[in-house]
């Protein structure tokens, strides 16, 4: 059983995308501001509060706050790929693109849970598919949600099936659990649109349910 979570674009829906271009981006500064300056300078003020006094508590604090530090430079790393847009359109062998897409999928699959097949060459730039793709992985919270994951590409379309892990629920659709989720999943979920509109990539995401109903 497959369940369908993101549907293929069609041509009216890319050009609405891109006429919200300035929202996304309206969207995109929220998420600066509030997601990434904020907790920055929260955090740095906490620092320098306990920094003189490192007890055994203290030192519980640093910890959760060096953590949270991480994850902000890591929502600002997903950010800045906005700059992306500006990268032209070329075509790049297939063999990079399956490089790229590993590489991708190996931040969000253990190894060996993840299958890549390129079986054409593209008309985007490396940097760009790795964004497309991580962006979306990032969205669907893959690691904590999905066991494993296959990812094919022809040139033009895009086809991504995932599979939860056992007793998983997945949403009814996905675009619709990004949009009620944080600022970020927000932004990356409008700005994945915008680079698959940009350089002609039909995106098909499914959930596939046969492992689990295989071993039941």
């Amino acid at each position: 059983m497959e369940k369908l979570l993101f549907y293929p674009i069609d041509a009216e829906r890319a050009r609405t995308v891109m006429a919200q271009l300035p929202r996304i981006m309206h969207l995109a500064q929220r998420y600066l501001n509030h997601d990434v300056i904020s907790p920055l300078r929260v955090s740095a003020s906490v620092l320098e509060q306990i920094s003189p006094n490192c007890d055994d508590r203290t030192r519980g604090m640093l910890t959760a706050v060096s953590d949270r530090l991480r994850r902000v430079g890591e929502d600002v790393e997903k950010f800045s790929r906005i700059g992306l847009l500006a990268v032209p359109r070329m075509t790049v062998p297939a063999e990079r693109l399956q490089r790229a897409a590993e590489q991708v999928l190996a931040l969000h699959f253990d190894p060996g849970c993840a299958k890549v097949a390129i079986e054409a060459d593209g008309n985007v730039q490396t940097e760009v598919f790795e964004c497309i793709l991580d962006s979306l992985f990032t969205v669907l919270q893959a690691r904590q949600t999905y066991e494993c994951a296959e990812v094919t590409f022809d040139g033009q379309r895009l086809a991504v099936d995932v599979t939860p892990f056992d007793g998983q629920s997945v949403p009814q659709d996905g675009f619709e659990a990004a949009r009620t989720g944080s600022l970020r999943d927000r932004f990356l979920l409008d700005w994945k649109q915008v680079l698959l509109t940009r350089h002609g990539i039909d995106l098909t995401v499914t959930a596939n349910h046969r492992r689990q109903e295989r071993a039941g």
